[in-house]
């Protein structure tokens, strides 16, 4: 999926050639016919309803400088965007700016050709954040949740790519989907991965080596057990009583192999988590 995301167009550049159709709420255009804000698949205009709160609420952001969200274009052919997130904030803007509905200020009930000229200026020149982009709908919406997860954060650019590129080449790894949102939160969260398990073959030899040895010493096949203070000091756990388990964890760079295995009792294995 390709995305770029522009932070040029304002208001006024949405607002202009906008003509609002109330028999039809669907099919409006922008940004000089080029943009359809309300494509077929997109429901009506709904921020009108309820008394027209919602509509209001839009431009009274614009004014107080609040930003109103993330808008999402999908390029559909060249030069030929159309909203697929964003066509009720737009609308709003673009009803106001023609003259559909009025807001409250200072000066009473005010319609935008009788607003002071700096509040229209205000609305007008105040630019949008548009995410344009070339996918389908939901890789669109991924990557916009991870923006609006993330976006804060500083990162180093080059080391994300070097990550990327590492885990990318990862055989280990089975949902390479989740490998930017892992990098992103920190590479803790090894569930986004889908960290391929130990085979059964491996688990069943890393037991049987594992309980003999425990067995010799008088002490518990689960390595923690035999640490501890309590009765299962001594207790051999049975084969569908463990885990198998990275030594070395998967995410510090240890692999899935039999000698970075190790069988654990499933209560100590579901607590040991990434350490």
């Amino acid at each position: 999926m390709k995305t770029i995301l522009k932070t040029n167009i304002a208001v006024k550049d949405i607002c202009e050639g906008f003509i609002y159709n109330e028999l039809e709420g669907k099919g409006l255009f922008g940004l000089s016919g080029k943009l359809t804000i309300q494509p077929e698949y997109q429901r009506n205009y709904i921020y009108a309803s309820d008394g027209g709160k919602r509509e209001v609420a839009v431009i009274e952001s614009i004014l107080k400088g609040y930003p109103i969200g993330l808008i999402y274009f999908n390029v559909v052919s060249e030069n030929n965007p159309e909203v697929l997130d964003g066509q009720q904030r737009i609308t709003s803007a673009g009803r106001f700016v023609t003259g559909k509905f009025a807001i409250q200020d200072e000066n009473g009930m005010q319609y935008f050709d009788a607003m002071a000229k700096d509040k229209k200026d205000k609305i007008l020149e105040t630019k949008l954040l548009i995410y344009e982009c070339e996918g389908t709908e939901s890789q669109i919406k991924e990557w916009g949740r991870l923006y609006e997860q993330y976006h804060k954060k500083a990162y180093d650019s080059k080391k994300i790519s070097a990550e990327a590129r590492k885990l990318y080449g990862d055989p280990y790894i089975k949902n390479r989907k989740g490998i930017f949102e892992f990098i992103l939160g920190g590479a803790v969260d090894t569930k986004l991965l889908e960290v391929r398990i130990f085979d059964e073959t491996t688990k069943k030899a890393v037991y049987a080596t594992q309980t003999d040895k425990a067995k010799k010493k008088g002490k518990s096949n689960c390595p923690h057990c035999a640490i501890g203070h309590d009765a299962n000091k001594s207790k051999v756990w049975s084969f569908n009583e463990m885990d198998a388990d990275h030594v070395a964890a998967w995410s510090k760079g240890g692999a899935t192999s039999i000698k970075n295995c190790e069988m654990l009792r499933k209560t100590h294995n579901q607590t040991k988590g990434n350490r």
